[in-house]
This record gives C-alpha cells, structure tokens and sequence, in this order.
C-alpha cells in the first residue's frame, strides 16, 4: 500500500528553484546597489533596479523548475511566481509596507518574468533530451 506523503513530490523542485531564484535576485540587487553608489544616482533608480532584479531572479527560479520537472512548464513557472510572490509579500508585510506603487508592479514582473522562464525550461529540457 502506498504511503500517503506530508510533502508533494514536486516540492523540493519548487524550493531549490526558489531558493536559487531569491539568491539571484540579491546578487542583482546588490549590484544594482554598487553600481548607484559609484555612479552617484540618485534613490529614485531604486525602484526600477528592484524591479529588474526581481523580474531576473524570478526568471532563473521558473526557468529551474521547470527544467528540473521537466512538464507542464508554463504552469510550473506560475506557480514558481505565485511563490515568489508570496515571498515578496511577505517581506512587505514584515516591514510595514503597503501594496500599492513598485511593490504590485514586482509582483506582477515576478509572476510574468517566472511564467516566461518556465517555458524557457521546459524547451530547454526537450533540447537535452534530443541530444542524448
């Protein structure tokens, strides 16, 4: 008889894909920061650096999830989003923020960059599978 499982199987992809996702994401944060500082700009390029840097680690998250499950890749890349949505949220609301202006639009680039790199993944896993 089948053991019914705590965790789904698809699980773990979900978060090594997440977890990758979020460290890509402060690496190009941190860059973004680097490069305010030495160019002298001003805190008004904060919004759309975060932006882009969300919209890239989402990308690489969906991209790996979909790759690793190797199906349904622009529903795996969604759901990746979703969760890295609800990270983003979640920070919000840990530093008393409010949804409304930047944090809604990187949400939104979360979910669309995630879903996108989803089917990324997914072709990238049938070009490996043709090669071998």
């Amino acid at each position: 008889m089948a053991e019914k499982r705590i965790v789904p199987a698809g699980a773990g992809v979900f978060l090594l894909a997440g977890v990758v996702g979020v460290l890509v994401c402060a690496l190009c944060l941190m860059g973004c920061a680097s490069c305010m500082e030495a160019q002298g700009w001003s805190q008004s390029m904060a919004g759309p650096f975060s932006a882009a840097s969300v919209g890239i680690g989402s990308l690489c998250g969906g991209t790996i999830a979909a790759f690793l499950r190797r199906e349904h890749g622009l529903l795996t890349g969604a759901v990746q989003g979703f969760l890295f949505a609800a990270i983003l949220a979640a920070l919000l609301a840990g530093s008393g923020g409010t949804l409304e202006g930047w944090p809604v639009i990187r949400m939104g680039i979360a979910l669309a960059c995630s879903s996108l790199g989803g089917l990324l993944g997914l072709s990238l896993a049938e070009k490996t599978r043709r090669v071998r």
